[in-house]
Formats: C-alpha cells, structure tokens, sequence
C-alpha cells in the first residue's frame, strides 16, 4: 500500500499549523490509510496536544516509493527546490495554511508546478482561489476541524478574561498596555496572554475567557478564532485571511465585533467600545455570541472532514481508478515516474537543510547529526573567534535567574538577588545600512539590471562596501545610450536623496526614491537603501516590502536579509526573523552578526539548545574568536551546564586573556558556584582592563559581599550609585551592604529604590527576608508591609485548579520537596534525615532541586529520594507544569523568599496542597501556600492572625538536627582557665540588632570582667568590625572587651571556635537557627528571649527541645537577668557542657525517626482535610 508522509518542522511551540498535520494523519489512519509524520530529528514527537499518531524520522532511513505522496506545509516550501535537485521522485502536495508569499519564500515568477507539485490541501476558499491564480494548480478544499470535546462553551465558566494568542503581531499587547493605563471599567477585566500552553490549557482558557482578540491580520485559516467562537467568546479583531468566509461583522447573522484588516487604532477603538458596553450590560452581545457559536458548529463534523481527505489521497494514489469525484479532486495529475525507490536518509537530508533553518535546527545535516559533547570539546579544544556582541543572559529558569548569594555556614537563610546581566560586549541589536559606519551611503548603480552577487571587495570584510556610483562594467558597451542616461538619472536621484536623508528631510528623500522606481525597479540596493528609510520614517510594513523586494531580485544579498530579520524580530514575527538570520549564515558564514542576533532570538524564545548548535557552528567557523565562545559559556550557564560553561570561559581568555567581557562571564559564574576567591580575580582584572559598566561592577560588589568584604563593596556601591543613577544595580547592592551592617530599614528603602527603578523579583525577595531582622517596627506592621510587597510579584497567567489524583485519603501520597539548597547547606542537613527515615510504603517522594549545584551532600539526597528533577533552568511556568504532570499531592518549599527560591511557582498552585517547611522562618505572606509546619513553641495558639497560612504543627520539635559528623568534643568550660565568662554569638551580622547590642551592653555592664567574642563572614572586615565597636561605645562598653574574628575553614576549625566561649547569646528579634544547634552540640548553653514572630521563637523552641527552657526568657530584663545567674554558676555551666551533647543526642530534636513521623502524620492530616473539602 502506497504511504502518504506529512513532513512536520521540528518545532516544539503550539502550532494551529503543525497540530493540523499531526489530525490530518490521524484522520486519514482513521479511514485505511497508511499515513505518517515526518520529521527530522529521531525521536522528536509534538507533545503540547494528545493526538497519537505513528512518527517515522529521517534517521529511520524511510524509503520513499514513487506512488508514495509526501505532503509539505507551506512554510516548509522552500525544502522543494532541495527535493529537486536531489531527484526525489514522490508524488507531492503542499498544505497551504496561508495564501501570503512571505511564507513561500519563492522567486517572483517562481511556481510549485516547477518543483513537480500536483495538489495543493487548503483550508480556506480564499487560499485556494490564489493558488489556483498564482500557481495554476489544482486545489482541493477541506475545512477545518474544531474540536467539541476541547472548545465548548459553558456559560458557568465564563469570567471578564480577554484573551489573546501572542504570536504573529503584538498589537493586541498593544492595546493592553494602552487600555490598562486608562481609568474606569477596563479594570474589571483581565488579560489573558496565551503562550507556548498545552492544547487542554488553550481550551480550557478560551472557555473561560469572555472576550478574544483576533489580533492577525496576516493570520491564514484563522481556526484560533473558530475555536474562540465554539467556546463562546465574543470576537473583536482583523479577519485575517480566512476568517473572511466564516467572520460577519453586522446583520442578523453578526458573529464578531470585525475590525479592518491591520487597523490598529480602529481595533483599539472598537475593542474599548465593547468593553463599555459590556460594563453596562453583560448581556449585549449575547447573540453575538449565539451566532459565532453556531458559525463554529459547522466546522465540527469531524466525519466530513475525514470523507474529503480520504477521497482526495485516493484519488491521487490511484488517478487511473473511476471515480466520480476525482476529477474535481485532483484535477490532471501532472507527471507520472517510473517506479523507482529513494533512501529518504541519503537524498533527502539535503533537501531538508534549508527547512532546518526556519524551523530553528542545524544549519547542516551534519551538524544536526553530530554528537553535541563531540561538537562541544572540538570547541573547546580547537576552536578560535572576531566581532563584539553581547548575549543577554536569560535563565531558562527565568529571564531574571536568582543569583546566589553565600552565607555564613551558621545560618539556613540567605538572601536572593537578580543574577545581574552577563555581557559578552555590546549591547545593541545591531541594524546594518549601506551608511559610512558599516559600507558606505549607497550601492553602485550598474548598468545591467540582472542581479549581481556583492563582490569580497565590497563586502563587509574589506571595510569599503558600496561606494559611490559607478560606471558602467565592462561588456556593456552595447548597451543603448538611452539605458547609459537612465542608470546616471538614478545615480542623481540616489546621491541627492542619500543627502536628504543625512539632513533629515525624510520625506523629501522619500519622493526621489519613488521618482527612482519610475525609472528602474530591478535594483535591490536600491530597494534596500529605500527600506531603512522607511524605517526611520516609521512604516515598518512598507520597510519589509522593500527589504522583501532586495532579496527577491537578489537572493544572495545577505545585507538585506540581515535588515530583514531584524525587522521582522522587532515586530514579534519569530520564525520569519530566523529564516532570514539563517539566509545570512549561509550566505556569509563569518557573518558574526547574523549569529549574535539568531542566537540571542532563539535564547529569548527559550530554545536554549538551538541557541547552542548556532553558536558552537559560529565558533566553529571563526575559531580564533572569543565572542561565540562567550554567547556559547553563557547558554550553557543558562541550562544548568555549568562545568562546561566554565571550560568555554577559560578557553576564551586563552584566546584573548584580557578581553573583559571573558573575564567577567567567567568571574561571575564562579561566583554563582560559590567559589568567590576564585572569581575575585577575574573579575578584579576586567575592571583593571577597562570594562567599568554597571553589569561588571555589580558582579564584583557581589562577590566581594560573598567573601565580606563589605568595606571595599561599599566604595565600589558608591561609584556605581553616581555613575550609574538610573540602574537598580545600585541600589539593589546597597541594600545588601547595608544588612551586613544590620542597618535592615536603610536596606529595605534601598530595595524599594531598587524596585522603583526596576521591577524585579530581586528587590522584593531581599525586602521580604530584611524585614524578619527588622527591630523598628510592630508585629501589625511587619505583617502589613509584607503583604504590600508580596502584591508586587509577577502573577501567573493561570492557576492550577485541577489535580490528578483519587482524594483517597489513606492512599500512598505523592510528596515534592522543593529546594535551591539541596547540596552542602543547613537545610539540607535538616533535611537529610527526614528523607532517609520517610515510609516509602507511605509516601513517594520528589525532589526538586532548583538550585543546580551539585556534590555530595547532593549525591545523599538523591539515594534517599524516588524521583529527582534537575529543575535550576527550567522557568517558574514550566517547574509548575512538571509538578503538576507528576501529581504531587504535597508540595513542600524549603526556601520561602530566600536565596534561589521558587515563588513564582507556587503561584501557579501546582500541587494541591503547599506547605512551607524549614527554610524560611515566617510568613511567606503567599495565600497559594496553605500551610506552615511548626510547633506550639514557635506559634503559640493566638497567633495564627500574624501568618496567611495555616498551622500545621507537630507535637515536638519541627526541625531534626544532624550533627556535622567532624564536630571535636565538647571541651572543658573556659572560664575555668580563663578566669572570666567568655560570652559569644557566632550569628550573621544582620542580626546584630540596635535592641541585640543594648541587650548585650546591658549584660557586659553588669559584668565587668566579662568579654563578648563575635564572629561572621563580615567580621572579618574591619571596616564593619569599626560599626559595631561604635555600636557598642554608644552604650559606654570598653570596645577592648569585645573580640571580632571572621570566618574560619575548615569546618572542624569552626567548631572548634565554640571552645572558646562559655555561653551564647541568641540575638532578637531574629534567633539562631543553625547556629543554636551547633551551640548546644558542643556544649554551650545559649540564653535566648522569645518574641511574637516565628524566627523570635526558634531559640524558645529549642531550648525546650533540649530541656534548657529556663533559658529562655519573656522579656529584656529578664534576658539580662538569666545570662548574669548562669554566668555565676560555673558549676551548672560545667555540668552543661558535660552533658549537654548526649542529653541533645537523645532529645526529639535528633530523633529522626521521630520528627519524620510526626511530619508524615500532618501531611496525612492536610491530606485527609483536602479529601473532605469540595471538589
């Protein structure tokens, strides 16, 4: 039986086009037919819709028989003019979707009847009337299927939602940015962006929206709006191409409110006209609705659709057989082959490379094919580069991926900033012109008209370009006098209009291009030079047209292929944009500008590993550059690739060891993998060479806080500050210099400079964990300014409301945890013991690991998980998706607003239940997290009023201690020997509080003899050392009494610090949490004051935990008065630290067996809950 194979691009995005494809072949299955999807890559399946359909690939090595019918879709054309020259003999048709030429990409005069193509499939009635006009083919019509099941409309649903799809044109964000700046009624309504959804989420947010806007006046069949209308929505907008047959814009039979095709400022009118009225009156347009759904009822008969298509396949397998219809059908097949058998693998390869190009893949089957680690250490090993460019650097994660920020290893929390920007150099989107900065003002003129390949002399390489008008070549001499005049009449008009345009005059020059065009319209530097003005006269429209008309009449001019695309990218035409980026690759592969834009696109696109193959094929074919390397270091870094990122940052300074933007990249990645002593020298040395921007200052102010060196970070803040006014950098870098110094409302009107100048997720996350060290202010006011800040994160564009899953409530439950700190961190050392000790007859557990630093605390989570997800470059969207495809019925975070965190996905409510646990010590002030684990020691019963979430609590302690397993013994207490109390707190500095140092004074004044010792990352500063003695000198204490010592590695050495103080004390109103644990398990009471706040009553909790609760005091005299009796009783202090170890090693507080139970039975209390709650 002869098969029909649709050719399907690679490509990953929803697709009203590529999902038409795959319901083809399922149709056509449906009625006998051995019909298959092609694609190029093996394995490669559309995964965004639920239609199962077999997929062969070119790695399978299909062969093609002659009697066998390959179906391409329009855009896919182009891969013709491959198929015939590489003798594919297949009986062909093309798909057309759409009638525009812009997706044909053929030659003026150029026709698919040249390529051997015999039928044409279409939609639209209008489609088929211009292919039948332009290509002279037959054309079978069949309509569109609207699915039932998906778009129906449930009037239950409907909400004041405006939804619009994204691609194509951005006028409906247009018009959302207008609208929402307006005052009144607009308001009420919510927009709703759809992008890169699944085919369930597309339907499902059709059915809930109200209205939709058919933002496309390029759009082909225009099945979104068909879909829009079975789902009950009122339709404003263009009619594109084949929305003509079905949209009716008045009468009795109005369906939609239609807009002229393309009008923007009429469609802003129209739209802001129906929003009124339905603010008014909801029900105004209910028949307009009725209609459209009636109108979308007629394209859901699926058994019609699958009758046509089966009827037209057979009769153009079998034209010899009698068939009534098969005339009207196919019309006269075109050409018959002898029977004759082609390896699709050898032949066709080649054909496809061009389709490649648009569908974002490798610019060359063998590249495509090649292994991608070989690819990676050939340029590594071998490869050099030549032209400046920057990559921004996008997260896959997100756009603006979390930095990190190290800590003291005495603290669980962290802070959280934007990861600032990291350049490889300009930070332009470059648009190149026939002006004197890139060739020269215009082409010259020749006196032939037949398209002329630019010569090496006046390409870009030579650095001349287009000069002035020359004369004519040699070999015209025939030529008529009257052409001689015509080409110097153009030449006049050219030079006087270049002129013009240099002064300004834009419409002046304008006119004496058109009087060119009078003359002669075959020249396409012509055409060209007239695209950028009408760039800079603003009518992009008319600018693609003539850029179209430069590659039409010369297809190798890769200059205006370059214009093109930039063009076209900037007005959200993607795909388009890369086709035309690719042109240029092929046409000029050392063309490094045509890689930063292609690659820098696809980055924004999220297509990270095409972004990859672009930049290692550039580095590749520039091998002494550094700049490909860095674009390519930088995506890497940007999947969670950062071993090898590291490996293409180092071999780029081998090529150039001062270039500054290698140097920076490389310092800042470090950075990020914690290893700040190691980058300091890198990114010292890029300041050294040069490179003083606001990106490169702020990587290394960064660093410098990393290590704590908060002295020469506060120079360098300042110079940022004045030199840079308008960035948030500034600020943002300021903020956290000043929590180092415990200045926390200084540091939160820093954020909130910072969030002002630009609004990032960095600043809140920073304000939101300042405000929980923050002694100034009420509990009221702590939990209203919260709230005030959580409002400013970005919402979701939806919200997950169904959960798979039975509501069994005795059922094996699925449980995720989700971490940035899932390696060498204290929360996964409280961690760990609550995975090795889960019942895995009970749970199932996931783990998330959002943070991408891997070792061997890492290696020990992942044996005690069932499932580990590598989740650091995934975005907040897509965690959520993959959270909510693995039924996590308990999503527990670890990280709250903390370093790394994840937010925004617990926006989308991707789990049914959330629960914060461990790594954030209060409200997360999220209503999308339902609970928060504790005990009644750190939220006594009253005070559930200061959280947004529910308690869940446990009966003994929350957290479950795993001592480091190099921590010395206890040793003898101090004061024995020393002859005076050593007190001591080995807390960050930004818990060193105003009310902390008073307390302290209070004590050191009551105890003449007594010393403090204070150690942090930041004490190791004497800048910050020099704060705090002022500090203290304010409440008259003799700074000689009070030593400060910074960090101390390795960590058996750090403990051993505790060998030195008798006591500690705990700060307010942010206790130790780590850092009492560590305390207590070498011997050293600690002396805390339990607050109202969550992070106030840690110490409190444990104490209790360990039976030291008489330590812990109610309120500030009472703090001083128990830290005074315990330091007079050397005798009690000496039993402590005999004891304390083995009396902790038996309390609940490391009883891992214990606390995992207790937190399985409040998951399974939280389940059972959600069981009887409606559905």
């Amino acid at each position: 039986m002869s098969k029909i194979y649709y050719l399907c691009p690679d490509f990953e995005r929803p697709s009203g086009g590529t999902r038409e494809l795959y319901w083809h072949v399922w149709q056509l299955r449906q009625q006998g037919l051995e019909a298959w999807i092609l694609h190029q890559k093996k394995g490669f399946r559309l995964t965004w819709h639920n239609i199962d359909v077999p997929i062969i690939s070119f790695a399978d090595s299909p062969v093609l028989n002659p009697t066998d019918v390959l179906v391409l879709p329009e855009v896919m054309s182009p891969a013709l003019k491959q198929l015939s020259k590489a003798a594919v003999r297949v009986n062909k048709v093309i798909l057309a979707m759409n009638w525009h030429p812009n997706y044909w990409q053929l030659a003026p005069g150029d026709n698919w009847t040249n390529y051997e193509v015999q039928a044409v499939l279409t939609p639209s009635v209008l489609i088929a009337d211009y292919v039948r006009w332009q290509m002279n083919l037959p054309v079978t019509t069949v309509t569109s299927y609207v699915d039932p099941k998906q778009y129906f409309y449930d009037g239950r649903l409907k909400q004041p939602i405006i939804a619009y799809i994204t691609q194509k044109t951005p006028d409906a964000a247009t018009l959302q940015g207008i609208l929402d700046a307006k005052p009144g009624c607009f308001r009420q309504f919510r927009w709703q962006a759809i992008a890169d959804m699944n085919e369930a989420d597309y339907a499902h947010q059709l059915r809930q929206a109200s209205v939709y806007l058919a933002s496309s006046f390029l759009a082909g069949a225009n099945i979104s709006v068909l879909e829009a209308m079975a789902s009950g929505c009122l339709v404003v907008g263009y009619h594109g191409v084949g929305g003509r047959e079905f949209m009716v814009g008045e009468g009795d039979r109005q369906n939609c409110i239609l807009v002229e095709n393309g009008n923007l400022p009429a469609f802003g009118l129209a739209l802001e006209q129906v929003l009124r009225n339905w603010h008014n009156d909801p029900k105004q347009y209910d028949q307009v609705v009725q209609n459209a759904i009636a109108t979308a009822r007629a394209y859901q008969n699926q058994t019609q659709q699958a009758e046509c298509l089966a009827t037209f396949y057979r009769s153009l397998l079998h034209p010899e057989s009698p068939s009534d219809s098969a005339e009207d059908v196919l019309g006269t097949v075109t050409k018959h082959v002898q029977p004759q058998q082609t390896n699709v693998q050898d032949n066709m390869a080649l054909a496809i490379a061009d389709q490649r190009e648009q569908n974002g893949k490798a610019v060359s089957a063998s590249t495509e094919n090649a292994p991608r680690v070989n690819v990676l250490e050939t340029v590594i090993s071998g490869g050099e580069t030549n032209i400046e460019v920057t990559v921004a650097n996008h997260g896959v994660n997100n756009p603006t991926s979390k930095a990190l920020i190290a800590s003291d290893s005495d603290s669980p929390i962290e802070k959280t900033s934007d990861k600032p920007p990291v350049t490889v150099t300009q930070s332009r989107r470059t648009q190149i012109e026939y002006t004197q900065a890139e060739y020269t003002q215009e082409k010259a003129l020749e006196s032939s008209n037949t398209p002329q390949k630019t010569s090496q002399s006046s390409s870009s390489r030579s650095g001349r370009g287009f000069g002035k008008v020359t004369q004519p070549r040699k070999g015209t001499k025939g030529k008529s006098k009257g052409k001689k005049a015509a080409v110097e009449s153009i030449s006049t008009l050219v030079q006087k209009a270049s002129q013009l345009r240099q002064e300004g005059y834009l419409e002046e020059s304008q006119a004496l291009y058109k009087q060119a065009f009078e003359i002669d319209r075959t020249i396409p530097e012509l055409w060209f030079n007239y695209g950028n003005l009408l760039q800079q006269l603003g009518q992009p429209l008319d600018a693609e047209d003539a850029f179209r008309q430069a590659t039409s009449i010369r297809p190798e001019f890769f200059q205006a292929h370059l214009n093109l695309a930039n063009l076209l990218r900037d007005r959200h035409q993607i795909e388009d944009a890369i086709t035309h980026y690719r042109h240029v690759i092929q046409l000029e592969p050392r063309f490094s500008l045509a890689y930063h834009n292609l690659g820098q696109i696809l980055m924004e696109q999220h297509r990270s590993p095409e972004a990859v193959e672009v930049f290692m094929i550039w580095a590749q074919a520039d091998p002494k550059n550094p700049v490909p390397l860095n674009g390519l270091g930088i995506i890497l870094q940007c999947q969670g690739r950062y071993h090898d990122a590291v490996r293409v940052f180092e071999k780029a300074l081998t090529l150039d060891p001062e270039r500054s933007d290698s140097l920076n990249n490389l310092g800042t990645l470090l950075r990020m993998l914690h290893r700040p002593h190691d980058a300091l020298p890198y990114l010292r040395q890029a300041i050294a060479q040069g490179s003083i921007s606001d990106t490169t200052l702020t990587n290394l102010i960064h660093t410098l806080l990393n290590l704590g060196q908060v002295g020469e970070a506060l120079s360098h803040i300042e110079q940022i500050l004045e030199q840079y006014p308008n960035t948030a950098s500034g600020p943002l870098m300021q903020g956290l210099a000043q929590t180092q110094l415990a200045q926390n409302g200084a540091a939160i009107a820093s954020f909130q400079r910072a969030w002002e100048l630009e609004q990032k997720v960095a600043a809140i996350s920073n304000a939101l964990l300042t405000l929980l060290y923050r002694d100034d202010v009420s509990e009221a006011d702590v939990v209203a300014e919260c709230q005030q800040w959580v409002k400013r994160l970005p919402q979701p564009e939806k919200i997950y409301d169904e959960w798979r899953g039975d509501r069994s409530p005795d059922r094996r439950l699925k449980i995720g945890y989700l971490s940035a700190d899932l390696r060498s961190h204290p929360v996964s050392f409280f961690l760990e013991p609550i995975l090795s000790y889960h019942d895995h007859d009970q749970v199932e557990v996931y783990c998330y690991d959002a943070g991408g630093i891997e070792d061997d605390v890492t290696e020990w989570l992942k044996g005690d998980s069932d499932h580990w997800r590598a989740c650091a470059s995934w975005t907040d969207k897509a965690l959520a998706q993959q959270i909510h495809e693995d039924g996590i019925d308990i999503l527990v975070d670890l990280s709250g607003h903390t370093v790394g965190n994840r937010a925004g996905t617990i926006l989308y409510k991707p789990a049914p239940i959330q629960i914060l646990y461990i790594g954030y010590p209060g409200s997360t002030g999220l209503t999308q997290m339902d609970y928060i684990i504790a005990n009644d020691f750190v939220i006594p019963p009253g005070d559930e009023s200061l959280y947004t979430e529910k308690i869940l609590r446990v009966e003994d302690s929350f957290w479950c201690y795993q001592p480091h397993p190099t921590a010395p013994e206890p040793n003898s207490l101090p004061a024995l020997d020393n002859g005076y109390i050593t007190f001591g707190s080995f807390n960050r500095t930004p818990k060193l509080s105003e009310s902390t140092i008073r307390l302290w004074s209070q004590i050191l004044e009551a105890m003449p003899t007594a010393r403090l010792k204070l150690k942090a990352l930041s004490l190791g500063d004497e800048q910050v050392c020099d704060h705090f003695r002022q500090q203290f000198s304010q409440h008259k204490i003799d700074v000689g009494r009070i030593m400060f010592e910074g960090p101390t590695m390795p960590v058996e050495q750090f403990f051993q610090a505790y060998h030195t103080i008798d006591i500690a004390l705990d700060p307010i109103p942010y206790n130790g949490g780590t850092t009492t644990c560590e305390a207590l398990w070498m011997g050293v009471p600690v002396v805390t004051m339990q607050g109202q706040r969550f992070c106030s009553r840690m110490g409190h909790s444990l104490l209790h935990s360990v039976g030291l609760g008489d330590l812990s005091a109610a309120t500030e005299s009472e703090y001083v008065d128990i830290a005074i009796a315990l330091a007079s009783d050397l005798e009690r202090l000496q039993t402590i630290r005999q004891t304390l170890r083995d009396t902790m090693d038996a309390s609940p507080l490391c009883d891992g067996a214990l606390t995992t139970q207790q937190l399985e039975d409040a998951y399974r209390r939280a389940w059972q809950q959600f069981c009887q709650s409606p559905s």
